[in-house]
C-alpha cells in the first residue's frame, strides 16, 4: 500500500476499465464496487484491498485496480474494487468496535466510491456498489 490522491485514483480507475469490464464479463456481470472494514487496527493496511481509508481519511492503494483482490469479497473478486476502512478492531455483526469508523472515513468513502465509479462507468447503485456482507446475501 502507498498513499494516493483522489485524482490519481480517478486515473487509476480509468486505466483499469476495460480489463475491469473484461474480467466482470467472463461472469456474465457488471463490474461491482465492494466496500468493507478490516477489523485490523487504525494505520495497519492489507494489500487484500484495491483502496484503504486511513482514520483521518487519507487514501492509501496498491496501484492496479485490475488486479483481482485476493480477499475482497468471496467469489466475487474478479471485475471489481474493493475498497475498505483501516480500523473496526474487535467489530461484531452488533457492534463496530473499539475503533470504529470515523466521520472522515466515510466522508472519503463516498468520495472514493464516486470516483472509481465514474473511472469505470458505473452507476452508483445497489447493484454497483455494495458492502461485503450485501454481496455475501447475493449469491
Amino acid at each position: 500500500m502507498r498513499p494516493t490522491t483522489l485524482d490519481e485514483l480517478a486515473e487509476l480507475a480509468s486505466a483499469a476499465r476495460e480489463s475491469v469490464w473484461e474480467q466482470a464479463g467472463q461472469y456474465n456481470r457488471e463490474p461491482k464496487i465492494y466496500l468493507h472494514w478490516m477489523g485490523g487496527h487504525y494505520g495497519q493496511f492489507s494489500d487484500h484491498y484495491h483502496i484503504m481509508i486511513d482514520n483521518d481519511g487519507s487514501l492509501y492503494t496498491t496501484g492496479d485496480l485490475s488486479v483481482p483482490s485476493p480477499e475482497g469479497t468471496y467469489h466475487r473478486n474478479t471485475g471489481s474494487v474493493c475498497i475498505s476502512f483501516t480500523g473496526c478492531w474487535d467489530a461484531t455483526t452488533e457492534n463496530m468496535g473499539s475503533e470504529p469508523p470515523t466521520d472522515a472515513q466515510i466522508e472519503a468513502m463516498a468520495q472514493v466510491i464516486d470516483v472509481v465509479a465514474e473511472g469505470l462507468w458505473l452507476t452508483i447503485d445497489r447493484d454497483h456498489v455494495m458492502t461485503h456482507g450485501e454481496a455475501a446475501d447475493n449469491i
